[in-house]
């Protein structure tokens, strides 16, 4: 049996190799995951059982899935010609190391110094135009790239100016900072390595960041902004709402 890594004891970050093989696990996981949620959605099976419905339990769920099966789609695309090229990529990949982040850490160039980055105009960028269906095949998987928008609102000033900084000795080289969605104080940065009109490399100081098999939330928003948002006609929807501004603040308030 095969599960994701976990954290090492005082580290802060997956290695390049801990986090490609557990990428390989949570893809084949996905599609029992995905199962699991669509069962779910019949209200019976979303909620705590008692003992005594134990014996028909699989009744319900044969009758459950027989449904599924006869009127949702399908989760799988049913292409095994293009899922096992798919596996053998990610089968490959997950045998390299992460040579953006070795480049970084060589040149010690990992924080944001007006020695080493520059702010950078997006206009300024030179990246492939991609379509959602290009960048999914880049991250092997649906799920980051349906969370680039709310990343990329929050990473967006209130003025729409898109933070990026560019490295002073290559302009392909990108660095963002991005938020981290679980703990309020702290950021993470991101790095991403453009040439000859392709996405070269990446990498990400998340926990995940250093995989070279697809690419962590962080990097896919910064991706999907710069390869496909900022291309589109229609307005970037005010994303997800934030709850601070309807709470009065005590100290401002008077008896």
């Amino acid at each position: 049996m095969q599960m994701p890594s976990f954290m090492r004891k005082g580290s802060t970050q997956h290695t390049s190799e801990e986090s490609n093989k557990s990428r390989l696990v949570t893809k084949i996981r996905w599609v029992v995951e995905s199962t699991n949620g669509r069962l779910k959605t019949w209200t019976y099976l979303a909620r705590t059982m008692p003992n005594t419905q134990v014996p028909f339990i699989g009744d319900y769920v044969r009758i459950v899935g027989a449904i599924c099966n006869r009127f949702r789609p399908a989760l799988s695309s049913g292409d095994s010609d293009q899922d096992k090229i798919v596996a053998e990529r990610m089968l490959y990949l997950s045998g390299q190391n992460n040579d953006l982040q070795q480049f970084i850490s060589d040149n010690d160039i990992e924080k944001i110094t007006k020695a080493s980055w520059k702010p950078m105009d997006e206009l300024d960028i030179n990246c492939p135009i991609m379509t959602e269906d290009e960048l999914r095949c880049l991250t092997f998987g649906v799920y980051t790239v349906k969370l680039a928008a709310s990343y990329t609102q929050e990473h967006m000033s209130s003025d729409g100016i898109y933070s990026i900084h560019g490295y002073v000795h290559n302009k392909s080289l990108l660095c963002l900072k991005f938020q981290s969605r679980h703990v309020s104080r702290k950021q993470y940065r991101s790095y991403i390595r453009f040439k000859e009109g392709s996405v070269d490399a990446w990498f990400c100081s998340c926990p995940v960041g250093a995989r070279v098999v697809g690419t962590c939330a962080h990097v896919t928003s910064a991706l999907w902004y710069l390869c496909f948002r900022r291309h589109q006609t229609d307005q970037l929807s005010d994303g997800p709402r934030n709850w601070a501004a309807d709470i009065s603040d005590a100290a401002n308030v008077s008896y």
